[in-house]
Formats: C-alpha cells, structure tokens, sequence
C-alpha cells in the first residue's frame, strides 16, 4: 500500500475522530462559554455544513442567530435533558431504549444496567480501552458511546500511520460492529426524544447531527464490499 493510502484512511479515521469528540463533550458535560462561543464562531457553521446536511445543522444555525452571550438557560436545559430524571428527562441510556416490555399497549423502558451497558464494557475492553473509571455514568451512556467509538478511531489513525493496515482494518471491524450493534438502534430513538423535549436549537441541532452521523457510518458499512476497505469517508463525506 502507497504511503498516500494510507495517508488518506489515516486522516479520514482522524476527522471521524474529531466529530465523535466533539459530540461525545457535548452529552457528557454542561454547555461551556468556551464551547458555545466557538460554535457561533463565523466559521464553525460552515465548516460544519460541509460535514452535515442543513436539515441536521438548520436547528444549529437558529441558535447561532439568537444567541445572546449568556450561557445560564443552557446549562439548565442540560441537567434537565441529560441529569435530572424527571419532566423533560430523556434518560440517555442504552439500556433504556432497549429491553422495556410492553404493558397495556405502552412499551416500558427497560431497566438501567441492563445487557446492553454490559457489552459495551466488554466490547471495548476487548478493542484494548476502558471505559472512564472517573465516571459517575453507566457504560452505555450516550457521550461514553461516542467517546468509545472517538476511541476506536483514534486507534485507527495510528495504525494508519504507524504502517499497520491489518490493524487499521481491525478497529474499522470495532467500529462497525459497535454502530451496528448499539448506535445505531436507540440514538434514532434518543434523538426523537431530545427533539421534541429539548427548547433549544442547540440541543435539537446536536441530536440531528447525532442521528444522521450515524445513519451515514451504518450505509457505509452496508455499502461496503466484502474484501474491501471497509472504513468510513470512501464516497461519503465522513
């Protein structure tokens, strides 16, 4: 393989990185000014809709435009959507959106802890990480998820540069078996549920860029040949 291959796989693997980053900061923490300030930043957008389409980032610009430098209400809507567990909480846990039983025509959600958390733990042990000890969060936390797959990428942008496509190739197999097995069946969900309790375009935009960051790994892989490289950005964006 040419050293502009593997160039190539390598900065792509660092770009998917860098979104998964990104996304993952942004559920796992408040809203910082730091964050929100270089999110309305002239550029951010722009380079942002190179990325997304305008139905996923539309939500985003809005916010941009109303933003009035204070961060207060902001922070409030994350502990509302994303810590306290009541009104418009969306409980962001793999193991809720999955396992619920139907009761009375009304599926319930499933309990915390559940299978689900205990496979991403294992899945990624296996892929030679750890899931952060400091954490008060349970494995199959939204932001954990995405900082699992930022994770995976990042190994893969070092086998790519270290000269290592086997290896490389074996994290895109991480990678994929990761979205396909637990991103990509509640994030759908959890971004439907994020839109309609969420006030903000800020959060509404990141559930959108979520949902269809997902969506394009999954018809990636789908597309993807047997025998053939088998990571994200080959005709797509990403």
């Amino acid at each position: 393989m040419s050293r502009e291959y593997l160039d190539f796989h390598g900065e792509l693997a660092e770009v998917r990185k860098n979104i998964y980053q990104f996304l993952a900061s942004v559920f796992l923490e408040k809203p910082t000014q730091e964050l929100v300030e270089t999110l309305v930043a002239d550029d951010t957008i722009d380079v942002l809709s190179e990325i997304f389409s305008e139905a996923s980032i539309s939500h985003l610009r809005e916010f941009c435009r109303e933003y009035s430098g204070d961060i207060t209400m902001l922070q409030v809507e994350y502990t509302a959507l994303m810590v306290a567990p009541f009104g418009a909480y969306v409980t962001p846990y793999e193991s809720a959106y999955r396992g619920g039983r139907e009761i009375d025509g009304r599926k319930s959600r499933g309990l915390l802890m559940g299978q689900p958390a205990l496979e991403v733990k294992r899945t990624i042990r296996k892929a030679g990480g750890e899931i952060d000890r400091t954490s008060h969060r349970l494995p199959d936390h939204i932001g954990l998820e995405l900082q699992a797959m930022q994770f995976l990428c990042e190994q893969e942008a070092r086998a790519w540069a270290a000269d290592q496509p086997e290896l490389a190739l074996k994290y895109v197999r991480f990678q994929e078996d990761f979205v396909r097995d637990h991103l990509s069946v509640w994030v759908p969900d959890l971004a439907a549920r994020i839109m309609e309790n969420a006030a903000s375009g800020f959060f509404k935009g990141i559930a959108c860029m979520t949902r269809e960051l997902i969506a394009t790994e999954m018809n990636t892989f789908d597309c993807a040949s047997p025998g053939s490289f088998r990571g994200i950005g080959i005709g797509n964006t990403f």
